[in-house]
């Protein structure tokens, strides 16, 4: 999936209608940019409000990069959420800066979004 020239601009990747309940969200994707290297993050949303992500710098670390990157980086997200209506859940990508040359990066395909429904969401206590 190529994601969007435009910085800041994230790009659907996977999309999944969830019915009413508590459900655990897990993502992996592999981000791919030959351009100069950049922020480049994914996140998990239900609707609009984002309930996880991950964020690695990818793409070429020569000159105009944002820093050392990889071409190649595959990231790992997580999220919970409780809805008592029908939710959509997305994971999307983007990457901080307009690029202009170098190709668009891309998320290779195979990515996945896996929703595992739970009988309820709490928070883990640290212990003493």
């Amino acid at each position: 999936m190529q994601l969007s020239a435009t910085g800041g601009v994230p790009t659907a990747v996977i999309y999944q209608s969830l019915p009413a309940g508590s459900w655990v969200l897990s993502a992996n994707a592999s981000l791919v940019s030959w351009a100069p290297s950049d922020y480049t993050r994914c996140n998990l949303y239900v609707g609009d409000t984002i309930v996880g992500g991950a964020t690695a710098m990818v793409g070429d670390p020569g000159a105009g990069s944002a820093g050392t990157g990889t071409y190649v980086a595959t990231v790992s997200l997580q999220g919970a959420f409780t809805s008592a209506a029908d939710a959509g859940v997305s994971l999307r990508c983007g990457h901080d800066r307009t690029q202009t040359t170098g190709g668009l990066p891309y998320v290779d395909p195979g990515a996945t979004l896996w929703a595992h429904r739970s009988d309820g969401l709490g928070l883990a206590k640290r212990g003493r």
